[in-house]
């Protein structure tokens, strides 16, 4: 093997045992608001709560796939901390609800597309990869400002998309051809060619 190849499988394997390090490590508990600002800086949005608790949240979105959220004391203590967007908190998204509901547990969204043929609205997440490809993304849809369905995608370098699945999955699409499909919230229909 020349310098090259060798040079070349040495990256791949530590980019691989980095890969690996970074998908194990856990999140630092963070003890206070001062601590958090500290490491974190400013957080992206305060949300002040009715019993004088305040969330702080840090999304990485549109690159990222975390949104660390923090909710701490009036006296600025930490007292609890999770990631909005974890396998929990992304199946408590469920059909009905709204997009202020949905980017309330979710924080701020990656990107937004209107299909107004469809009358459909996607925003999407950057969420933690899972498998092939370059990014995977949560997608959730809306119909008249209210979710129909989430779904994931993986996204390739060479601009390919590829539907992963999620719940709930009414509009399954089995063939293989040329064909028209007309969708409206749970409900579709197909012709073939």
């Amino acid at each position: 093997m020349n310098f090259q190849g060798r040079y070349s499988t040495a990256l791949m394997l530590a980019s691989v045992m980095l890969l690996a390090a970074c998908a194990t490590t856990k999140p630092k508990n963070y003890a206070s608001e001062s601590e958090l600002i500290t490491d974190l800086g400013k957080p992206v949005a305060v949300l002040e709560h009715t019993d004088g608790t305040r969330t702080l949240e840090y999304s990485t979105q549109p690159k990222g796939p975390t949104a660390l959220r923090a909710r701490v004391d009036a006296q600025g203590k930490v007292i609890a901390q999770w990631d909005a967007l974890d396998d929990k908190h992304i199946a408590q998204i469920q059909p009905g609800m709204t997009k202020d509901e949905v980017t309330q547990r979710l924080g701020p969204y990656r990107s937004e597309r209107v299909f107004p043929t469809t009358h459909e609205e996607i925003l999407d997440w950057s969420i933690r990869h899972q498998g092939a490809g370059m990014l995977t993304l949560l997608n959730v849809h809306f119909v008249d400002n209210k979710v129909t369905r989430i779904s994931r995608f993986r996204l390739y370098a060479n601009g390919e998309a590829l539907d992963i699945g999620e719940r709930p999955r009414p509009n399954v699409h089995i063939g293989v051809g040329t064909g028209i499909g007309i969708r409206h919230g749970f409900f579709g229909f197909g012709l073939g060619f």
